[in-house]
C-alpha cells in the first residue's frame, strides 16, 4: 500500500555499472517517464540542487507519516541471508519510531528532544539496513560532499540507458587528465528530468534507485539495491507510506526500560584511532604515477562501526587519481578495534592518510 503516491510505470533492464572489479548490475528503469515538471538544465550544480529538494522527508515542516519496508541481507558471496522488516513513525527530526525486525535482530528507536532512546538489541541495526533506509529517506548529496567539489558533468551508458552523472571531485595537484567517474561520490540522473537513479564510488558502495513514486510532494524510491563490489549487500522494498491523520503523542515516548544512546559517529583524531588497527593492507604503488615520479599524501575520509569494520570511505584530497583509487583498495580492507565510549563500541569518523614516496637512491 503505496498512499498518495502514483508509481512511474517500469521495466527490467540491465545496467551496465563498470566498477572496478568489472561487475554488471542489474536493475529498473521507467518505461516511459511522465512529463517533466522541471526542464532538465545544464548547469551540474543546478541540477544537484533540483534534485536535493525532491528529498525532504525528513523535514520538520512535513505531514507525519508511516512507513513499512522489507528487506532481504545477502552475505559475503552474494547469497541470500536473513529477511526482515523495518517501521518507521515519523512527526518530526525529534518525534521518531523506528524498529528493526529480522530472526536474530530486533531493536526499536525513539527520537525525542530529550535524546534517543533504546530497547531491544544492543548493537546497532546491521550497517546495509540503515544505509538503505538513509538512502530511501534522504538520498541527496550531503554538505560535505558538496563543500569544495568541483563538479564533473559527463553522460554514461548503463547497458541501454543513459544517465547524467554528476561526479563532485577535488582538485588534485598532478591530475593531468580527468579523474575516472566514481573516484570521487558520483551521482546519477535521469536524461529527461532532474531525478536520482544510481549512486556509485570506488571507495563506498553502489546504490541504485527503482520505481520511483511521488509522496507528499517528493520523489522516493520504493526499491533501493546496495552493493558492496561484486556481492549485493541488500534489497529494500517499501511496501507502505502514508499520511498519518492524526498523531498519538505516546507514541514518541520511550518506556522506563528504554536506554539512552548517542546516534552519532564520534569524531576521533587520526593519530589516535590508527593506534588501533589489528588488520592493514599496504597500497600498491601505481606503475603510472611511480614511473611520473607522482608522490604525496593521499587524505581519506572514514566511517568505521562498532565492530571496527569501514563502513564508508571517500577521498578528501589526493596528488592523482591512481594513488588515490590505491588508497581506497587498501584501506578498505583495514580493520580496527572497536572503539569504547563511556565502555561500550561505538561509530567513528575519522581521516586516514597514506603515503606515497619514491626512494630516489
Amino acid at each position: 500500500m503505496i498512499c498518495g503516491m502514483p508509481l512511474l510505470k517500469s521495466v527490467s533492464i540491465c545496467l551496465g555499472i563498470s566498477l572496478s572489479f568489472g561487475a554488471q548490475i542489474c536493475a529498473q528503469t521507467p518505461a516511459s517517464n511522465p512529463q517533466p515538471t522541471t526542464a532538465m538544465p545544464s548547469d551540474p550544480a543546478e541540477i544537484l540542487k533540483l534534485i536535493s529538494a525532491q528529498h525532504q522527508l525528513l523535514s520538520t515542516d512535513i505531514k507525519p507519516w508511516h512507513m513499512v519496508a522489507k528487506f532481504q541481507l545477502f552475505d559475503a558471496k552474494g547469497n541470500p541471508a536473513e529477511a526482515g522488516t523495518f517501521e518507521e513513525f515519523y512527526a518530526g527530526p525529534h518525534k521518531q519510531k523506528i524498529t528493526y525486525t529480522t530472526p536474530s535482530f530486533s531493536r526499536t528507536e525513539t527520537w525525542t528532544s530529550e535524546g534517543v532512546f533504546y530497547e531491544g538489541n544492543p548493537a546497532g541495526a546491521p550497517y546495509a539496513i540503515e544505509l538503505a533506509l538513509r538512502e530511501v529517506l534522504d538520498p541527496k548529496p550531503s554538505e560535505s560532499d558538496l563543500k569544495d567539489a568541483v563538479m564533473m558533468k559527463t553522460t554514461e551508458s548503463f547497458g541501454k540507458t543513459k544517465l547524467i552523472c554528476i561526479m563532485l571531485s577535488r582538485s588534485m595537484k598532478e591530475q593531468h587528465t580527468p579523474p575516472p567517474p566514481g573516484l570521487f561520490p558520483t551521482f546519477c540522473s535521469d536524461t529527461a528530468q532532474p531525478l536520482l537513479r544510481a549512486f556509485y564510488s570506488f571507495g563506498d558502495t553502489t546504490i541504485l534507485f527503482n520505481n520511483i513514486g511521488k509522496f507528499l510532494g517528493n520523489t522516493v524510491p520504493l526499491q533501493v539495491t546496495i552493493f558492496s563490489g561484486v556481492p549485493k549487500l541488500i534489497e529494500l522494498t517499501v511496501t507502505t507510506l502514508a499520511t498519518m491523520p492524526t498523531v498519538s503523542e505516546t507514541l514518541f515516548v520511550p518506556s522506563e526500560k528504554a536506554i539512552k544512546i548517542n546516534p552519532n559517529a564520534t569524531k576521533v583524531e587520526g593519530a589516535v584511532i590508527a593506534g588501533k588497527i589489528i588488520k592493514k593492507a599496504p597500497p600498491v604503488y601505481p606503475s603510472s604515477a611511480r614511473a611520473a615520479r607522482i608522490s604525496g599524501t593521499v587524505l581519506l575520509s572514514a566511517l568505521i562501526g562498532e565492530d571496527g569494520v569501514i563502513r564508508e570511505l571517500k577521498v578528501i584530497s589526493a596528488p592523482d587519481a591512481s594513488l588515490a583509487l590505491a588508497s581506497l583498495i587498501a584501506v578498505r580492507q583495514w580493520q580496527y578495534q572497536p572503539y569504547l565510549l563511556n565502555g561500550a563500541p561505538t561509530k567513528v569518523l575519522t581521516k586516514i592518510t597514506v603515503n606515497f614516496s619514491i626512494d630516489y637512491r
